[in-house]
């Protein structure tokens, strides 16, 4: 696999009778080490909710980082060998070892 610094969470284009709106979600790593989660939103539905497009932007300072991965995994991993069962079908290369 690739290294990545950028996933594409959600593009998705819904259509109803006033027209087509289109909802995007990002989250990437910006130069400086932050994460960063992006929203941007636009259509008529969107505009019957908000009066306008809409962009929403979390970003989690590089420092707390590891914090949300170490969480990410808590959440969804309760073993060593599912996570590594996970990163071998993303082919992320790790290195394991055991005694």
């Amino acid at each position: 696999m690739k290294k990545i610094n950028t996933i594409e969470l959600r593009k998705e284009m819904v259509e109803t009778a006033e027209g087509k709106s289109f909802y995007n979600d990002l989250a990437n790593i910006k130069e400086n080490g932050d994460l960063h989660f992006g929203s941007y939103d636009f259509g008529p539905e969107v505009n019957k909710m908000w009066g306008h497009s809409y962009d929403y932007d979390v970003y989690i300072e590089n420092e707390w980082k590891d914090t949300i991965i170490l969480l990410l995994v808590q959440e969804h991993f309760k073993t060593a060998s599912e996570f590594k069962n996970w990163i071998d079908q993303k082919s992320i290369p790790a290195t394991t070892s055991s005694w």
